[in-house]
């Protein structure tokens, strides 16, 4: 009978030590999406009052040294104006460079797979990859390829 209790104080100390060790990376991960989302706010807080200009600044400096590429290719197939495809391809490059965080930060997950397939479902998302995929992490880049094989 003693054997059991022994057997049975271990088995209750290895699952405590198991529930600690799982929270401990619960902590972590969360600690990680919050730092995250603090840097998500605090770009957005600081860019908030120059992002509604963007368009008409873009209008004038291309102006001068001539357009982005692929905002040529997003004006030519959506039929966008200028404004319209700079704000289009500006929120799709924003998404990205999200997922791209995630990836550095809390690396590659069932969730961050799904979120990446269900973007390259999408053709306006594949072209813009497919132009600015360099602009990316070399790690990133291979991650998100490596999705596309699968």
């Amino acid at each position: 009978m003693e054997k059991l209790n022994q057997w049975l104080t271990l088995a209750a100390n290895l699952g405590v030590l198991a529930g600690i060790i799982f929270l401990a990376l619960e902590i972590q991960q969360n600690t990680a999406t919050m730092n995250r989302q603090a840097g998500v706010e605090r770009t957005s807080r600081l860019m908030g009052p120059y992002v509604q200009d963007i368009p008409a600044i873009y209008e004038k400096v291309k102006a001068v040294d001539g357009e982005e590429p692929v905002i040529t290719v997003f004006k030519d197939r959506y039929k966008l104006d200028t404004q319209e495809a700079v704000t289009w391809v500006g929120f799709l490059q924003s998404n990205w460079q999200v997922y791209e965080s995630d990836f550095r930060h809390l690396g590659p997950s069932a969730e961050l797979d799904a979120d990446i397939r269900y973007m390259m479902s999408f053709p306006d998302n594949q072209l813009l990859w497919d132009r600015l995929k360099s602009s990316f992490d070399v790690d990133f880049v291979e991650y998100v390829e490596s999705l596309e094989q699968r």
